[in-house]
């Protein structure tokens, strides 16, 4: 917004609000600019949850598939889920949640002049609409803004919201259908253990160590997903 723009009476924008003692607006006038740039400290648990998607597909497929053969419904499942959670972090990761555009100063001196008060962004400058909230880390507003979600390093809004839950449903239906492959997999290779629970662990870590080295990365995999998916049911609902 300029603020050197005058009206007809020669005043400004910020001589208008001194006038009617608007001081959220004078504070806004005299405040710097807040720009920063969006947040990519976090960037890892997309390299993390990617190179997990990966080793998991490569696992179900060339450790797994082969000997269930019949389980092909699941295969579709599992390929099906995965395209679809990777292709929406990628638009949420690079769209835009909705940012909220700047008036034209004759909107802001129209309710100067009316002595009505205006939400401002002290950050944006801008007129905020209704549910909008400004982002400290991506430094912008965003209208029906929700949360800063650092897992996709960008803004959960109006434009991106049920793409976020759509995000979380995929993941969600990925990592339960590759836990029944992982136990469709291990039930087959304990058949063949000797008694006993340590020489059956060893001789299933031994057969399938790729499986089970997926377990506990997957433990902690579904207990994220699944907790984010409640949580953000419950602020829907």
């Amino acid at each position: 917004v300029d603020v050197t723009i005058k009206d007809t009476k020669g005043q400004t924008a910020r001589d208008k609000a001194a006038q009617q003692k608007f001081p959220e607006i004078l504070q806004s006038f005299n405040m710097p600019i807040f720009s920063k740039e969006r947040h990519r400290s976090d960037r890892n648990f997309i390299i993390f949850k990617t190179v997990v998607t990966v080793v998991a597909l490569g696992n179900f497929f060339w450790g797994i598939f082969p000997d269930h053969r019949d389980h092909t419904l699941l295969g579709f499942v599992i390929v099906f889920a995965a395209l679809a959670e990777n292709g929406l972090l990628f638009r949420l990761v690079f769209g835009t949640p909705g940012p909220v555009h700047p008036q034209h100063p004759s909107h802001y001196m129209k309710h100067i002049e009316a002595g009505e008060p205006v939400p401002l962004c002290l950050s944006c400058r801008i007129q905020r609409p209704i549910r909008s909230k400004h982002c400290r880390v991506c430094g912008r507003c965003i209208p029906r803004f929700d949360h800063h979600c650092p897992w996709i390093l960008n803004d959960v809004g109006w434009d991106n919201h049920r793409m976020f839950m759509g995000f979380l449903l995929a993941m969600n239906v990925l990592y339960f259908a590759y836990t029944r492959a992982i136990w469709i997999d291990l039930a087959t290779v304990v058949k063949g253990a000797p008694a006993g629970f340590f020489p059956a662990a060893w001789y299933t870590l031994v057969q399938a160590p790729l499986t089970c080295l997926m377990i506990p990365m997957l433990v902690f995999a579904i207990g994220f997903a699944l907790s984010m998916l409640i949580s953000q049911s419950m602020q829907i609902s």
